[in-house]
Formats: structure tokens, sequence, C-alpha cells
């Protein structure tokens, strides 16, 4: 896994720069593949994103959360493909499980 050779080196540059914290996360966005979900011209994404914060000092992780969506986007005219659309479907439906985290690492922060 890619993201494993890299954790350490990651959280040494942390460590360097003198983070207290380092905030890890992993996003996905999968086309739904249900027959039942296919309309013309319209593409459905389930996107999920992981995250955590890692205490750079103590390597105690005081928050951890996963978040899950479904994006359906209709193919506009700017887009010359259904692929396009697939594509676009993954990074808007990405940009909505970001918000989530946002407001949940808000709320988790304003608790002290």
């Amino acid at each position: 896994h890619p993201c494993a050779s890299s954790a350490p080196i990651t959280l040494s540059t942390a460590a360097l720069m003198q983070a207290d914290l380092l905030l890890v996360y992993a996003t996905r966005g999968e086309r739904a593949t249900s027959r039942y979900l296919f309309v013309a011209n319209e593409v459905k994404v389930v996107t999920s994103l992981e995250v955590f914060l890692l205490d750079v000092k103590t390597g105690v992780i005081p928050y951890a959360e996963a978040f899950e969506g479904i994006r359906t986007v209709k193919q506009s005219d700017e887009d010359d493909r259904l692929e396009e659309t697939q594509r676009r479907a993954e990074r808007e439906g990405i940009l909505d499980v970001l918000r989530q985290t946002a407001v949940s690492l808000r709320e988790f922060f304003a608790k002290g």
C-alpha cells in the first residue's frame, strides 16, 4: 500500500516542523453498479473519506471518523463522454464528504 511507505516520512516531517497534530485522510469514489440505479445520462457515485488525527508527540489518535455519501450527477453539455460526468460526480462527491469532515472536525476542536 503506497500510503504505508510514506507514513514514516510524513510523521518525521511533522515532528521536524514541530507540529502538534497530523491530519491523515484517504478518499475513495466508486461508480454505483446496481442495475436498478442506472438512468440514462446520469451517474451515481459512492464516495467515502476516512480521517484521523495523530498526536505527533505521543502517537495517540484522539479523533477518527469515516464519512460516506452518494452523489447523483446528470450529464451536462460540457461533458463529451459519460466518463467525464463520472469524474465530475466523484469530485463533487468527495467535496461533499470533505465538508462533512470539516463540520465534524470543527465540533471536535470546539469541545476542547
